[in-house]
C-alpha cells in the first residue's frame, strides 16, 4: 500500500479529511454517551420513590448542618428552590402555611436553596436571607452548593420530596406541587 502525505492530496482535500475525522470522533463520543444513557437509565432523571435518602449535607441559615440522619424519625418535606423561580416562590408560600398545620406532630420542613448563578456562598446566603426577611419566611432554610441537588438528582425546580420517618423517599415532585397533594402525602405517613 502506497502512503500519501496529506499535502499531496490537494489544498481542499487535507482540511476535508481533518473535518471528517473531527465529525467521526464527535459521533463516536455521542454514541458512547447514548450507550451510557441506555445502560444507566435508572440513574438519570429524578430520584425515584422507595429508596433511602441519598448522602448529602447542607448548611442551614442559622449556621447548623442538616443531613440524612436529621430526616430519620420525622416525616420530612424537603424542597429545592431558588429566589429567581416564580413557581418556587408560590410553593414556598404554601409550605410556609402548611408547616403551621403540623406543630408537634413529627413533621418537619426544609427549603434547600439552589441559587446557582455563580454566586459565592456568602452572596447566596445574603440573597436568601434578604428574600426570607422581606417575606417574613419562617420555613427552615438551608443553602446548597450543588452537592445535595446532585445527590437528589434535582432537575426542574421547585423539586419537592416527602420522606418517611424511616428515611425512605416516599414521594418526588418536579415542578409546583399542589398543597392538597402534599397534605395527603404527609397525612398518609403519620400514625
Amino acid at each position: 500500500m502506497k502512503r500519501v502525505a496529506l499535502g499531496t492530496l490537494g489544498p481542499a482535500l487535507g482540511p476535508a479529511l481533518v473535518g471528517a475525522l473531527v465529525v467521526a470522533l464527535a459521533l463516536l463520543g455521542a454514541g458512547r454517551e447514548l450507550h451510557r444513557g441506555i445502560t444507566q437509565w435508572e440513574r438519570l432523571g429524578p430520584l425515584p420513590p422507595g429508596g433511602p435518602t441519598p448522602t448529602f449535607e447542607v448548611l442551614t441559615l442559622d449556621g447548623g448542618r442538616f443531613g440524612p440522619a436529621d430526616l430519620h424519625g420525622k416525616v420530612s418535606v424537603v424542597t429545592f428552590w431558588a429566589t429567581w423561580c416564580s413557581a418556587c416562590k408560590s410553593e414556598l408560600e404554601d409550605l410556609e402555611a402548611l408547616q403551621h398545620e403540623y406543630p408537634g406532630t413529627g413533621v418537619q420542613f426544609l427549603a434547600i436553596n439552589n441559587e446557582g448563578g455563580g454566586l459565592s456562598p456568602f452572596e447566596a446566603a445574603a440573597r436568601v436571607q434578604g428574600f426570607a426577611r422581606t417575606r417574613g419566611m419562617t420555613l427552615p432554610t438551608a443553602l446548597d452548593d450543588g452537592q445535595a441537588a446532585r445527590s437528589f438528582r434535582v432537575g426542574p425546580i421547585p423539586h419537592t420530596l416527602v420522606v418517611g420517618r424511616d428515611g425512605i423517599v416516599r414521594h418526588v415532585h418536579q415542578g409546583r406541587v399542589p398543597v392538597d397533594t402534599l397534605r395527603e402525602e404527609i397525612d398518609e405517613l403519620l400514625p
